[in-house]
């Protein structure tokens, strides 16, 4: 018995869907996957595994499917669990690939975000012109008039 029997059947089976559209992309590109895990073998700086998660990446953010583009979470999903898949078949790679697709997941995850949102990020709500008349007159005011706008509620 092994440690993956402990495994939740969720994340095996959300790790099979990630490996699938990995899969597919592959095919869509006209390349097997014999031949990416061989080149990801032969490499070991690890630039062949990274070019091959960035190209997944963009498939990712620009594949349209049933219901159009895929959602941010899923995408970062299929992103990670292939990343972590990739990472337990070639884990000599680990080190020297990390933080280059941490950097790719990042940007997958900013674009996929930015779509959704109307190609903003918004993260606080603009201040309007009263909130600054408001801020100059609290900044400018006497310190006896301050100190008796605190304790009015």
């Amino acid at each position: 018995m092994s440690l993956s029997a402990f495994v939740p059947t969720n994340t095996q089976k959300a790790r099979a869907t990630a490996i699938s559209a990995f899969k597919r992309m592959l095919e869509l590109e006209g390349v097997s996957t014999e031949f990416v895990h061989a080149s990801i073998l032969k490499d070991d700086s690890g630039k062949r595994l990274a070019a091959a998660m960035d190209r997944f990446g963009y498939y990712l953010a620009t594949n349209e499917g049933k219901n159009g583009k895929l959602a941010r979470n899923t995408a970062s999903s299929y992103y990670r669990n292939v990343k972590l898949w990739l990472f337990d078949s070639y884990p000599h790679l680990r080190v020297a690939t990390e933080l280059i697709l941490l950097k790719q997941g990042k940007t997958l995850d900013k674009h996929c975000l930015k779509r959704e949102n109307g190609g903003l990020t918004n993260k606080a709500p603009p201040c309007t012109k009263d909130d600054l008349k408001a801020l100059v007159r609290y900044v400018t005011a006497p310190p006896e008039s301050v100190q008796t706008t605190r304790m009015l509620p």
